[in-house]
């Protein structure tokens, strides 16, 4: 430790300094070394009597800092060209008597605030006149100024479509025995179909065609039963058979397969043992049932 007079290293238990030879002066009551002249211990807070605090050098006392208000700036704008401070409402620098160049954006500012401004009343004024087109529309039913009513071009787009799907028919799956010229072969046909079905727009036809087939295009589209009115009991053989020989089908009966042999697009290929059913679009199973269900309605099979 050291001691309180004469600030040297002392030994902890010493009673006096052997340098300075004054008497440590310890607290009464805790032993603490005084090493100021304070009223009372820093340890314990007993009282000190006076005459042991003689020749102890007096406690340092911090002085508590001043709070000084910050001063305001005389001068707030200052001459770019020689930079005396001016007064803030100065319009010549007093040093060099030039015209004052303001550094703050006031003017610049004003005249961004006004653009902003007429922005802002342009965007509200196309805001308010969309309001008025809607409003006048769900009063009125119409557009206004004559525009074009796109909601009502959808509605009638839709009811076209609903209409076209109205015309679809579904038909149940059904067997028939007697699909081509076997008597005894059994065909299954399926009742999901997408194909179009008779009343829809129609595939052309030309000459040729109804020179070389019996139903030009019952692979294309689906007959309707109006469509056979008239044909002979021949006619709705060589049609139903017809629907075969166009994926190269061959014939067990002679009189069939000399017909289709005299047709130019006819291609024989598969023996008719060979065949499968599944060759079959759904659209020329429609149609072969369509022809079976006629000749029975008329007697012919």
């Amino acid at each position: 430790m050291q001691c309180p007079f004469c600030q040297r290293e002392i030994n902890q238990e010493a009673k006096f300094c052997s340098i300075c030879g004054h008497a440590i002066p310890r607290c009464p009551t805790c032993g603490q070394v005084l090493t100021a002249r304070y009223r009372f211990c820093l340890n314990d807070g007993t009282p000190l009597p006076e005459e042991l605090l003689e020749g102890l050098p007096e406690p340092v006392r911090r002085q508590p800092k001043k709070m000084t208000p910050p001063q305001a700036a005389p001068f707030s704008n200052f001459c770019r060209d020689c930079g005396a401070p001016c007064a803030p409402d100065a319009v010549l620098c007093p040093r060099c008597m030039k015209e004052l160049k303001r550094r703050s954006g006031g003017e610049n500012s004003g005249k961004w605030g006004k653009v902003l401004l007429v922005v802002l009343i342009v965007v509200a004024l196309v805001l308010v006149v969309e309001v008025a087109l809607l409003v006048g529309k769900n009063l009125t039913g119409k557009p206004l100024f004559g525009g074009r009513d796109k909601g009502k071009g959808v509605t009638s787009s839709a009811v076209d479509t609903k209409k076209k799907s109205d015309d679809r028919q579904e038909v149940p799956s059904i067997e028939i025995i007697g699909g081509a010229d076997d008597p005894d072969e059994k065909i299954t046909w399926p009742s999901n179909s997408g194909d179009v079905i008779a009343g829809g727009e129609q595939p052309e036809t030309t000459d040729s065609d109804s020179e070389q087939y019996i139903l030009p295009d019952s692979d294309r589209r689906r007959l309707s039963e109006s469509e056979l009115e008239g044909m002979t009991a021949s006619e709705c053989r060589l049609a139903r058979n017809e629907l075969y020989a166009r994926h190269g089908r061959m014939f067990k009966d002679a009189d069939l397969q000399s017909y289709f042999n005299s047709r130019d697009w006819y291609t024989p290929r598969i023996s008719s043992d060979e065949f499968v059913e599944e060759s079959l679009s759904e659209t020329e199973m429609y149609n072969r049932d369509l022809i079976v269900a006629y000749e029975k309605k008329h007697g012919y099979r």
